[in-house]
């Protein structure tokens, strides 16, 4: 566990967060009154010596680091002072800019190939279906859609009739039918409006999940894109902005039917569709996927396997209750999980194939999201979301002020040292 999740911070309400960047703002600017009033005093008064030189460059210097940063600070949420001096108000003007590279940034460093499979393979997706299976109360969930009437079903049905109708339907049905088109239609049917919600909601979910995982090396990847001359602070604040915004929209989705982002993901969930059934290019990659299961599939006896329990466990308790007949089906599953669960070399075939349909869908669509997320920020006024930047992190931005003031004073009482010094 890394140190960043062991300290969770407090969390505060916008009015107590204003209240303590008032309290740091009200901090620095008393400290650069006080080294004001102490230059004028060593200005007025009548006897000046080394001491009270002394004393006099490093209060001036200090005033001059403090106005300094009191700007810098100033200048990335407002006109200082309000005079429209060229490159500040840096958030609000450059709202736009900034929502284009988030949606970049967010782009080519979440939604990457490398990004995504390192995921997966942390998932092991097929090894934790394995695992679902097993689990006797998920058995039970499915068990309960299958189980009525099959026992006759298979009695009437000898096991060469079954494993030639599997392989027909493998080798001569699915072999022949393009896969994407009938999933493109698949989605169709399912994703209904409602369903749609979900989904999103999920995505969201995943995301934030996502960028809790991978922190440190956020961190790290937005301090190396932003200037230079950026405050370190704002660095650290920016992801904890991209966290919260993420946070706060999925809230927002959940509550507010009528947010644009429904329309861009169902324009984005319809693209896919369309291209599943139309695009020769997802239709090739499509056939290589499923020609690389079905050629694997074939090669074991692990669906001869499943068939031969199953209908054992069936025709053991026909006409039993519905429970005593969900029990076996049940079993059944549970021993497809635990089979899939010791053979590693099929959960490896399956995680390959679900990340190289994913890769896919990423490289496809990728900079639709990054598109998306540009459209959102776009919609935000430039002066609120400054405000709302400004309380997440400008109590932070309060201490560059105050060292300012402090780093400041020290370079004028060394300066002036050293000219004492060389005279």
């Amino acid at each position: 566990m890394s140190q960043a999740e062991k300290q969770e911070p407090t969390k505060l309400t916008d009015e107590e967060k204003l209240k303590e960047l008032n309290r740091m703002k009200l901090s620095a600017t008393g400290l650069l009154a006080g080294v004001t009033l102490i230059f004028l005093v060593m200005v007025l008064l009548p006897v000046h010596n080394f001491w009270t030189e002394l004393v006099q460059a490093t209060a001036e210097a200090a005033m001059v680091g403090a106005m300094a940063d009191w700007f810098a600070v100033t200048a990335l949420f407002r006109h200082p002072m309000g005079l429209k001096i060229p490159h500040t108000a840096i958030i609000p003007t450059s709202k736009d800019q900034i929502g284009e590279r988030l949606g970049q940034f967010f782009q080519h460093n979440f939604l990457t190939g490398d990004a995504i499979t390192n995921k997966l393979q942390s998932m092991n997706i097929a090894g934790r279906v394995a695992a679902w299976l097993k689990t006797p109360s998920n058995k039970d969930q499915l068990a309960n859609i299958v189980s009525k009437g099959l026992a006759g079903i298979v009695r009437a049905i000898d096991d060469e009739s079954v494993h030639r109708v599997i392989r027909n339907a493998l080798e001569n049905r699915l072999g022949k039918v393009p896969v994407t088109p009938v999933l493109g239609k698949f989605l169709e049917n399912i994703l209904t409006d409602n369903k749609r919600k979900h989904l999103i909601l999920g995505i969201m979910k995943m995301s934030g999940r996502l960028l809790k995982d991978y922190e440190i090396p956020i961190r790290i990847k937005i301090a190396e894109e932003t200037p230079w001359w950026f405050p370190a602070p704002i660095d650290d604040k920016i992801y904890d902005r991209i966290v919260t915004i993420i946070s706060q929209l999925k809230d927002n989705l959940e509550v507010n039917d009528s947010n644009p982002l429904y329309e861009q993901f169902d324009n984005l969930i319809d693209q896919l569709i369309h291209d599943l059934k139309h695009s020769e290019a997802f239709i090739e990659r499509g056939e290589m996927i499923k020609t690389e299961l079905l050629d694997d599939t074939l090669s074991g006896d692990l669906p001869i396997k499943v068939w031969h329990t199953i209908k054992s466990r069936l025709i053991l308790h026909e006409g039993e209750s519905s429970s005593a007949t969900h029990e076996p089906i049940a079993r059944g599953l549970m021993e497809i999980g635990e089979a899939l669960s010791h053979d590693l070399a099929m959960q490896d075939r399956l995680n390959n194939g679900i990340e190289t349909g994913i890769r896919h869908l990423i490289n496809q669509y990728g900079d639709e999201i990054g598109k998306l997320i540009a459209h959102t920020v776009k919609g935000w006024d430039g002066e609120s979301t400054a405000q709302r930047i400004e309380l997440q992190v400008g109590k932070d931005l309060q201490y560059i002020r105050i060292n300012g003031t402090i780093i400041g004073g020290l370079v004028g009482l060394f300066i002036h040292l050293f000219s004492v010094f060389i005279s």
